[in-house]
């Protein structure tokens, strides 16, 4: 994945319109579509599991991690990151 920088001109005007219909909350459409890694982590684990399940995991290590940055993940140790995966709903 690549490093990224929002656009300037979009920071506050893309909302989730279309993803209402997937039964994710706003909170979570808005986190999806103003982050691309996001999008791709919940890309890549909707091949894995139920459809809403992946789609809000993103958003959900987000909030366990503080980040979802793929270069910090790289470089956490399996050990460290375990915990963050076994815990809660999601």
């Amino acid at each position: 994945m690549l490093r990224y920088s929002p656009c300037p001109q979009m920071e506050n005007v893309v909302k989730a319109i279309n993803l209402d219909s997937w039964g994710l909350s706003r909170e979570v459409g808005d986190f999806l579509m103003q982050n691309p890694n996001a999008l791709h982590f919940g890309a890549i684990f909707d091949y894995l599991i139920a459809y809403q399940k992946a789609w809000i995991t993103p958003f959900e290590l987000h909030k366990r991690l503080g980040h979802i940055d793929p270069f910090r993940l790289e470089k956490m140790q399996e050990s460290q990151l375990l915990p963050y995966f076994q815990r809660g709903k999601y």
